[in-house]
């Protein structure tokens, strides 16, 4: 191959080029055109990360033999898409932490390191659940991201990882095939990381999610897809105040949406063929027992093989309106937590409201309700629509099924009485 000139016409503008050539792997300075051979592409990356700043690995496949670490801030690593593939070519260890690229500064912290239209492909397999055949590890690392890449085939923890991070976000990618466990996972640090716009395919038979959060406050999932997986998105302990609005899953295996940390809001998203293997305790949206003031609105969940909602023991405040939940096989929302509200939801009624009378010489009537859950006495208003001659009326023995209107004392005549019914 020839010598390529570094024409901003054709390439963003770089710093190194990087570029495969037969057997070698070769380097051209943009500055002065130069180029340098070098023997693989470990070799080539080692150098370019010296001085380097943008750096663009043109289209072909390059092998990784070992990790490529990046310890400087302000760097651009660069590829042409899915043409620029880089291979995981070394033999996994059982539970041995070895991502293809690492950023991890070597003391303190890494900012503004940014991956952008690479194609990671790895081992496969099982590794163990610290990250091997990983593609990316950010360690501490501040205003870092990763953007319109691929990865393929990653038998490891996390696609994506990131430990002790802030301000990260992974924009635009494709998780293909083979992601055996979470495809994006955040673990501790300050938080504040984007997830937005990212089609997340994770093995079926696996054990990942499309996203995780762990003990990282404020992050935003917002606008991805997640299909053919096990689990949607799984937010722990710690991650409070996290946005999950407008995405879209369908075909997950288990888990759909599981919150287990407190003043979330679960907004705007399409869950269609959730739990396919019919286990009873995964549902489409599940707030678990750590969870106080979680928002779940405007949803619109369509198959699900137990659940729509479920609302845990120990749920503190949850608010769930204005959802859609269609063809469950448990009921559509279940609710055993504190205090939460429930209303204003297509396929689970709790707002009715009706007409029945009191015929003459009785003194109650039931009320057979139409709620999907048992009302509260103190919530039921009824409304006389004839004189009750100074007669009272209140109602008593509300269950899942009927409530009972009472009035004072027997009279000559019917009497209609007006009830309606809202949470």
């Amino acid at each position: 191959m020839g010598r390529i000139r570094p024409v901003t016409e054709t390439h963003p503008a770089y710093d190194f080029l990087i570029y495969k050539d037969g057997d070698y792997y070769k380097i051209q300075d943009a500055k002065n055109g130069s180029i340098e051979k070098t023997g693989s592409f470990n070799e080539a990356m080692s150098r370019v990360l010296v001085n380097g700043n943008v750096i663009l690995i043109k289209k072909g496949e390059y092998e990784i033999t070992d990790t490529v670490q990046i310890t400087r801030n302000d760097i651009i690593l660069l590829g042409e898409g899915k043409a620029t593939k880089l291979i995981y070519d070394w033999t996994p260890e059982f539970n041995v932490h070895r991502p293809m690229i690492e950023i991890k500064a070597s003391s303190g912290n890494i900012s503004d390191v940014h991956l952008k239209n690479l194609y990671f492909y790895g081992a496969g397999g099982y590794g163990g659940s610290n990250g091997i055949n990983q593609a990316i590890c950010f360690q501490n690392a501040y205003r870092c991201s990763v953007e319109g890449c691929y990865f393929e085939n990653m038998g490891g923890h996390g696609a994506c990882e990131f430990y002790g991070c802030y301000r990260c976000s992974v924009r635009f990618n494709h998780f293909l095939d083979g992601i055996l466990f979470n495809a994006v996972y955040f673990y501790a640090g300050y938080g504040q990381h984007l997830v937005m716009g990212n089609q997340l395919k994770t093995q079926p038979d696996g054990g990942a999610a499309g996203v995780t959060i762990y003990a990282c406050p404020d992050c935003s999932i917002i606008g991805n897809k997640v299909h053919d997986g096990v689990m949607v998105f799984n937010i722990e302990p710690g991650a409070h105040r996290t946005l999950i609005i407008g995405n879209a899953a369908y075909n997950i295996r288990k888990d759909g949406i599981c919150i287990n940390a407190e003043d979330c809001i679960v907004a705007d998203n399409i869950l269609y063929n959730i739990n396919t293997i019919g286990w009873a305790d995964r549902h489409a949206i599940n707030i678990g027992p750590d969870t106080k003031r979680v928002k779940v609105h405007h949803n619109v969940i369509n198959t699900a093989g137990a659940r729509g909602i479920n609302i845990m023991s120990g749920a503190e405040l949850t608010t769930v309106e204005f959802n859609t939940i269609l063809n469950t096989t448990l009921e559509p929302i279940k609710d055993e937590g504190t205090n939460s509200k429930i209303r204003f939801n297509n396929g689970f009624v709790t707002e009715n409201s009706g007409e029945v009378t009191i015929p003459a010489g009785s003194s109650y009537v039931d009320v057979t309700h139409g709620l999907d859950i048992t009302p509260s006495l103190k919530k039921i208003v009824l409304t006389p629509l004839d004189d009750l001659g100074g007669r009272s009326i209140w109602v008593s023995d509300a269950n899942s099924t009927t409530f009972r209107i009472n009035l004072s004392s027997v009279d000559s005549i019917d009497h209609t009485i007006g009830w309606s019914y809202r949470e």
